[in-house]
């Protein structure tokens, strides 16, 4: 009997333990004063709430254990720095503002989280010394190499300084151009290198050069952005063909090629509940009854299986 009842706290705990994983891409986007940051994770949280700190915003996510550490973004677009702190049931991870933010939202997307919020001008303040982990994680001036990169030249324009206290937005003139492409926040996510899922992730150097070149000089093109992933999927690179349509979903949920792009894949990597739950995301999003019909149709074929 207390054999059992060992075997059965066993069980229990194992059932509830947070799954390790990681952050794989972090990227922002900055569209006149309305900023977005898109956190990809290659474990889907079991839940999430967000709360608006001194410093920016803070996460608390459920069913993903991450390990501590601290990130210096690349660029200080949205955010000045990331820090990341395990707890016993997921993680907290602190998004520390370059700028002020007022009605920062949060919001599970497949794939990892999508952080909004509306921007005012950069203050010229610094977050206090002690705002960054000094147990367990890394301060920005110790991150590897993998997790900070030089400062390249924002789209959107200023130097940033982080700020330690959030201040009311200002409004500021919308961008008169097109808006610019997110921005990787991380150095080694160059294309869809950083994609976690199940298959070949890292594409070499040479392999569907003109199509990346052509999504770099109109990052916002669907067509191109569908040309570069199918290749990519041709190629056998599954994990980086997904990963660009995770991005575009994060951004446009209801983008229902992408989805059933992705739920295409999803069947190749074996992975049948994500991909029932995404066609049938895509048959709720279809704009078409003949797009209904065929998401319907995958769906009830994967469900017979």
């Amino acid at each position: 009997m207390r054999a059992k009842i060992v075997l059965t706290l066993i069980a229990s705990l194992a059932l509830t333990a947070p799954s390790a994983a990681e952050i794989t891409d972090l990227r922002a986007r900055l569209d006149g004063d309305a900023g977005q940051i898109w956190i990809a994770l290659d474990e889907q949280p079991a839940g999430l709430t967000s709360e608006v700190s001194q410093v920016g915003l803070t996460l608390t996510l459920d069913g993903v254990s991450l390990r501590a550490r601290a990130i210096s973004p690349a660029s200080d677009t949205l955010v000045a720095a990331v820090t990341i702190d395990p707890t016993e049931q997921g993680a907290i991870v602190r998004l520390h503002a370059s700028r002020s933010w007022t009605g920062a939202r949060a919001e599970l997307r497949q794939g990892g989280v999508l952080v909004s919020m509306m921007v005012g001008p950069a203050p010229e303040v610094h977050v206090a010394a002690g705002a960054l982990p000094s147990d367990g994680g890394m301060s920005p001036a110790n991150v590897p190499p993998s997790d900070r990169a030089p400062m390249p030249t924002s789209a959107t324009g200023s130097e940033n300084a982080i700020q330690a206290t959030p201040e009311p937005a200002q409004s500021v003139a919308p961008a008169t151009s097109a808006p610019a492409a997110p921005t990787p926040l991380f150095a080694s996510n160059d294309g869809a290198a950083q994609a976690a899922r199940s298959g070949t992730s890292v594409v070499p150097p040479g392999v569907c050069t003109e199509a990346a070149q052509a999504v770099a000089e109109s990052p916002w093109d669907d067509d191109l952005l569908h040309a570069q992933a199918a290749c990519l999927n041709d190629g056998g690179y599954h994990a980086a063909a997904a990963s660009i349509y995770e991005q575009m979903l994060a951004f446009e949920p209801e983008n229902f090629r992408a989805t059933v792009a992705l739920a295409e894949i999803r069947v190749e990597q074996g992975d049948e509940q994500a991909a029932r739950a995404l066609y049938d995301q895509a048959a709720r999003h279809a704009i078409s009854d003949a797009e209904a019909a065929r998401a319907r149709s995958r769906l009830r074929a994967l469900r017979e299986q």
